[in-house]
C-alpha cells in the first residue's frame, strides 16, 4: 500500500521566502497590512504555491514566479486557506 505525504518546503526555501515578503512589508505598507493578516500565515501560503505550481503541469519556475505568487496569497482575500498538495 502506497503512503501519500504531503509536499513540504525545505528550511532554505522558507527563509528566503520568509526573507523576501518582510522586506516587500517594510518598504509597502499596503503590502504590510496584507501580510500581518491573522488569516493568512507562511505554512499556508506555502501550500497555496504548491498548488498553483501544481496545477500548471509544469516543473521548473523563475524565482519571480514564485515569488509573486506568494504576494498575490497575501493580497487576494478570496485565496483561503489551501489544502496541502499531496504527492
Amino acid at each position: 500500500m502506497l503512503k501519500s505525504s504531503f509536499i513540504k518546503a525545505t528550511e532554505q526555501f522558507k527563509s528566503v521566502m520568509q526573507k523576501y515578503l518582510s522586506e516587500i512589508a517594510q518598504s509597502d505598507t499596503v503590502f504590510a497590512q496584507n501580510f500581518s493578516k491573522t488569516s493568512k500565515n507562511l505554512e499556508s501560503c506555502f501550500n497555496y504555491i504548491f498548488g498553483e505550481v501544481k496545477k500548471t503541469g509544469l516543473c521548473a519556475f523563475d524565482n519571480q514566479e514564485i515569488f509573486d505568487i506568494s504576494v498575490k496569497y497575501y493580497t487576494d482575500d478570496s485565496i483561503r486557506i489551501p489544502t496541502p498538495v499531496s504527492c
